[in-house]
């Protein structure tokens, strides 16, 4: 009976949250939508600064910030960059649990030893810049949703620069595209973003845990996440832990 109680009761929480919802999402600058698998994230293989093979889904961090651009843009790629690092920094001891990533859409310039001195410019230990084949990143880039392309530039010295779309991807640690933002986002921004969603999940996971063992029984990874994102789409993170504190009282009676 308890089981039951405690399962409509987060149900009941879930929906009413996300029932306002809408009316927060008119007003941020993060799109959050349903949890999107990417495949080609959790298969691909490509090189880093050091010219060493890395597949992406070994990469650390329980979040990954990732961008796709090109080190011979003028404007967007480095603020991304900078906004990045800042969001970072923003987390405090927070931030070793999220890792930067620059995946470049030029490989014709964009080789191991040009990402490397081009990251230097850059603050923060954690950013990681990675190349590839031009098929490697295509499918990668496709995979997202992103589209680049090579435009004819006589007056620069290469002749060429690249069009792309400029979007910071959030990604779990499940290859699992969570939220995007959009280029030009500040640190500040970055971090209330993700930051709120860091704080909450560990609340309900919490939660839930500590009840599963006292109750016997088990909630799906997926029906935790949309509890997380409702109650993150809710920006009503200030009344979580009130909300769950009389819902384990319920549980318990």
């Amino acid at each position: 009976m308890k089981e039951r109680i405690l399962f409509v009761v987060i149900l009941l929480f879930g929906i009413g949250l996300g029932f306002f919802g809408w009316k927060v999402w008119k007003f941020r600058s993060v799109r959050i939508q349903k949890p999107i698998f990417v495949e080609e994230w959790s298969k691909a293989v490509l090189k880093n600064t050091q010219n060493l093979k890395i597949p992406l889904n070994k990469i650390p961090g329980k979040l990954k910030l990732v961008y796709f651009g090109f080190s011979h843009c003028p404007d967007m790629c480095p603020r991304a960059l900078i906004d990045m690092s800042s969001a970072v920094k923003e987390l405090g001891d927070e931030g070793k649990n999220l890792t930067p990533i620059f995946i470049s859409v030029d490989p014709e310039r964009d080789s191991p030893e040009l990402l490397a001195k081009y990251v230097k410019q850059f603050p923060g230990e954690r950013l990681i810049a990675l190349t590839g084949e031009k098929s490697e990143l295509d499918s990668l880039q496709n995979a997202f949703g992103v589209v680049s392309k090579k435009v004819s530039a006589p007056q620069l010295e290469e002749g060429y620069t690249v069009d792309h779309m400029v979007f910071i991807y959030v990604l779990d640690d499940q290859s699992r595209i969570l939220m995007t933002f959009p280029g030009g986002t500040d640190g500040k921004t970055l971090r209330k973003g993700f930051g709120n969603f860091f704080n909450i999940q560990f609340e309900v996971e919490q939660f839930i845990s500590s009840n599963s063992k006292k109750n016997g029984f088990r909630i799906s990874e997926n029906f935790k996440l949309i509890i997380v994102k409702m109650i993150y789409y809710s920006s009503l993170h200030n009344r979580v832990s009130k909300i769950l504190h009389q819902t384990r009282d319920l549980c318990s009676n």
